[in-house]
């Protein structure tokens, strides 16, 4: 399985609007069983997904901490979990990258996504 993290300490940057679309995009494309995964407290991929008709991608519930449900979404054959992350500096994000096998930063062309790039790298 692959865990692909989209962090940036810039909030607004897209991070949450990323995963959503990557997921489903990944499922439509036929890349297997995929999940998300919101780390973010604001709850903004949970509400996005509550909202949705569609049953999948698959959302993972992390109440019992991100490795456990790694390991979860390993034994029930996900082949990919996107992670959302909270827009700021916390041990939140450098925990969850740990995880990762792959970390996109979304950055808009502004001055202030561009210098937060280097905090987040």
């Amino acid at each position: 399985m692959q865990v692909v993290v989209l962090a940036s300490r810039k909030g607004g940057a897209g991070k949450t609007t990323l995963s959503s679309h990557l997921a489903v995009e990944a499922e439509r494309a036929g890349a297997g069983r995929v999940a998300l995964a919101d780390t973010d407290p604001q709850g903004g991929l949970a509400a996005w997904y509550n909202v949705r008709a569609a049953e999948t991608p698959l959302f993972v519930d992390i109440s019992k901490g991100l490795g456990a449900a790694i390991e979860a979404c390993r034994a029930g054959g996900v082949g990919l979990l996107f992670v959302d992350t909270p827009p700021s500096v916390t041990d939140t994000i450098a925990s969850v990258i740990a995880y990762a096998d792959l970390v996109v930063i979304p950055v808009r062309p502004s001055p202030n996504d561009l210098r937060a790039v280097g905090g987040t790298v």
